[in-house]
């Protein structure tokens, strides 16, 4: 058997003597991974293997989850672990903070469009690259929150999409924004316009704004989702937040 297992000569064989859980298939099948030969094991052989084990066998999935997520991280596939981790409502919140940390640290790979489904498959070799849309994942999961008490939570999980830019170049944190403004009803607009940028549909500004704490120049975050809600057909509250950022960037040239 440890001679079947160093050699990794017959990478079909289950060891079922000495293989007792999930952690230890998954550890030996680790160690079977050398450079690409068709009788040998590979990292994608590998994550085929543990992808197709949970598509084919729904049961297993749906009892453990949490351990067939684990499988897909430890395998490098993590993209679909999130986003079968955040089909289930008690595990949403892992799957955004999950996505969260992976993204920081540049190991995950994001779609290029607002609009692409929450997981899609690019079919650029024989193995299709998944891709999560990391700004629906998080704008979604900030739709649980208040708009009147939660709002500072929902405007940092925008804040994390601020170096992110779309294909077309938009940015992912201007959009998430602006969006916001455009689906709330007129009252939480007007809420939202003074607590966010200091002003109102009436033209009254305020100091106060939740974006002057972030590392951001409010003023030009101010100005672009202007421009994007101009874009957009939206040119009232457009017209609001020009003036809005006209009127501060004249202050800061007299100041």
């Amino acid at each position: 058997i440890v001679l079947s297992i160093l050699s990794a000569y017959d990478v079909n064989n289950m060891h079922e003597l000495i293989i007792s859980s999930i952690d230890d298939l998954l550890w030996l099948r680790l160690s079977q991974i050398v450079l690409p030969h068709q009788d040998l094991m590979t990292l994608n052989k590998l994550q085929k293997l543990v992808y197709n084990e949970g598509n084919e066998n729904r049961s297993s999935f749906n009892e453990k989850p949490v351990q067939y997520a684990m499988c897909l991280l430890l395998t490098g596939q993590f993209e679909t672990a999130i986003d079968l981790l955040n089909q289930i409502e008690q595990f949403r919140c892992h799957a955004v903070h999950i996505g969260i940390y992976l993204h920081e640290c540049r190991l995950l790979s994001t779609a290029s469009k607002s609009d692409s489904p929450m997981l899609t498959a690019t079919l650029i070799t024989v193995d299709p690259l998944k891709s999560i849309n990391y700004q629906r994942l998080l704008t979604n999961y900030t739709e649980k929150c208040r708009y009147d008490s939660e709002l500072w939570q929902i405007v940092n999980y925008f804040y994390l999409l601020k170096q992110i830019r779309q294909k077309d170049g938009e940015n992912c944190f201007i959009e998430s924004l602006a969006v916001l403004l455009v689906k709330l009803n007129e009252n939480d607009t007007d809420n939202l316009l003074e607590r966010l940028f200091g002003t109102n549909r009436q033209g009254v500004f305020t100091e106060a704004r939740i974006l002057d704490h972030l590392d951001i120049d409010t003023n030009v975050v101010t100005a672009n989702v202007g421009l994007y809600l101009e874009k957009h057909g939206h040119l009232e509250l457009a017209a609001v937040l020009y003036d809005r950022a006209k009127v501060n960037f004249t202050m800061m040239i007299r100041e």
